[in-house]
């Protein structure tokens, strides 16, 4: 008779100690298993000064839905779930209209009460880039090239990349389209896939 195993009419079953034998070492081997991690995938596009810009596949969708709201349908509400730093700066400098009646109710922005007079009362209106602080300026969103340190490697950077000197927005990394391709070579042996980017403005 085979270990662990016993004879039940007509047929051979495996004892309940051998089974959960059998299962300790199965779920082992699985635990021990290389454990398959998501690809990072970054988009890219030619900027307004000429040279290559990337940033993450989420972000590029974020923004093109800043930039292009009425596809989305996008609001103000919206805004402030995903750039909610960029919220807050706008509701510490939002002056409500002093012909507001004082009133107690309240309005829920990213689980959080306010006082119907301390937020916009277009919240729940389609978002305008124009209307957040800094965007005239060129200080929202972050210009790509100030922050592609964050997601391409630093050698990559080194070997393909230049970094320059801007009066506005400080250093930034300029990737020369002439190395598009030794570029992407690159980004796929460091495992990150690259794409087109949905968004025509960051």
């Amino acid at each position: 008779m085979p270990d662990g195993l016993f004879a039940k009419n007509g047929y051979w079953v495996c004892s309940i100690r051998e089974s959960l034998s059998i299962i300790d070492v199965a779920v082992e081997e699985e635990n021990n298993m290389p454990k398959k991690t998501s690809r990072e995938v970054l988009c890219w596009r030619i900027s307004a000064n000429g040279g290559i810009e990337f940033l993450p596949e989420a972000e590029d969708k974020k923004r093109h839905r800043l930039f292009y709201p009425e596809k989305y349908n996008y609001t103000w509400r919206d805004f402030a779930k995903e750039y909610p730093e960029d919220f807050q700066i706008m509701l510490d400098n939002y002056e409500p209209d002093e012909e507001q009646e004082e009133t107690e109710e309240t309005v829920e922005i990213n689980g959080r009460l306010y006082n119907k007079n301390e937020v916009p009362s277009n919240i729940d209106e389609r978002f305008d880039i124009e209307g957040v602080p800094g965007f005239a300026d060129g200080d929202f969103p972050e210009w790509a090239a100030t922050i592609m340190e964050r997601y391409i490697p630093s050698d990559i950077i080194d070997e393909y990349g230049k970094v320059d000197d801007s009066v506005l927005n400080g250093d930034f990394i300029f990737f020369d389209p002439e190395k598009k391709d030794l570029i992407f070579e690159a980004l796929k042996i460091a495992g990150i896939e690259v794409k087109d980017a949905i968004s025509d403005q960051w």
